[in-house]
């Protein structure tokens, strides 16, 4: 039996899915497998990937089509193998991925979870930054208090790029109810009762982002149960340094998002209303940027104009 199962959900993206399956075909590793859990509601990526044929590929369609967060738990009751990665269907594993997680993984006994930085792709185009461009060295996390504090910054790697020990997949399941999109980010916070988590700061994988994803959509109340959630795991007051920052974090993200669709009128009284809650708690950081995204939204918007 391979010693590392490389599960890659999809969902209605038969092209992208396939170079992503290529990518971690190709890599400098020999003991895997590769299983496409496939999520469609059409056809299209099954009859793409029937024509793939490696003794190192398998296939698995889920009908009908389940939530995304259910579709992850069926992954979890899925692993028989000492070793484990979720991989998502968009994005791409440089050649030496599996090899580097594993080697970790396998010499760090205290060590239950490993993910990588990665290389972003926007829409297509290759940019000069890294996912997470605070992390320079490797990190070694050892407790919950100190993933909060990561997520919290946020300084943290894609969750497509982290590999786990099979122990994860008997004892957690993903809960919809503590984060929602962001329920993921709970997930790695739960795993830290049972051993460190390592972040390697050097880029392992290229993370696509494109008009075609969930996480390009900001919701306000999915970051907000992250943050209840948080709350309750670390018996948090409200006004914690740490739940402080990220509601911060929450309104500014929702504000940008909304600046940037013309969702939000600068006119408006709720636009003033964050506007005076990022000034006054948020120490100019996010209120500087919030005023540049501000300017630039109004641009685009009489640039349109005329």
């Amino acid at each position: 039996m391979p010693e590392i199962q490389i599960f890659i959900a999809t969902y209605n993206r038969p092209t992208l899915v396939v170079n992503a399956i290529n990518s971690v075909l190709n890599q400098d590793f020999d003991s895997f497998e590769v299983i496409v859990s496939d999520n469609s509601s059409n056809d299209e990526t099954e009859n793409l990937i029937s024509r793939l044929k490696n003794k190192r590929f398998s296939y698995l369609r889920r009908k009908p089509s389940l939530p995304a967060t259910d579709h992850l738990n069926c992954i979890l009751q899925e692993v028989t193998s000492e070793y484990f990665m979720i991989f998502h269907d968009d994005d791409l594993m440089h050649r030496d991925m599996i090899k580097v997680l594993y080697a970790i993984l396998a010499n760090n006994e205290n060590v239950i979870a490993v993910g990588s930085n990665a290389k972003i792709i926007k829409n297509g185009k290759r940019e000069n930054r890294n996912f997470n461009r605070r992390l320079r060295l490797d990190l070694k996390i050892n407790t919950i208090a100190e993933m909060v504090f990561a997520y919290s910054l946020p300084s943290f790697v894609p969750f497509s790029s982290y590999m786990y020990r099979k122990e994860v997949a008997q004892r957690l399941q993903i809960n919809v109810e503590q984060g929602g999109k962001h329920a993921d980010a709970a997930f790695i916070i739960n795993i830290l009762s049972f051993g460190s988590v390592v972040f390697i700061a050097k880029p392992l994988m290229d993370y696509n982002i494109h008009n075609n994803q969930d996480s390009i959509i900001y919701d306000f109340n999915a970051f907000s149960k992250l943050i209840s959630f948080i709350s309750r795991k670390m018996e948090y007051h409200r006004n914690h340094p740490v739940l402080k920052r990220m509601r911060i974090q929450n309104i500014y993200g929702e504000t940008k998002f909304n600046l940037l669709n013309q969702n939000l009128s600068i006119w408006s009284k709720r636009y003033l209303t964050l506007i005076c809650i990022l000034f006054k708690y948020s120490t100019f950081e996010y209120f500087r940027k919030i005023i540049l995204v501000t300017i630039y939204s109004q641009f685009m918007k009489m640039k349109k104009a005329y």
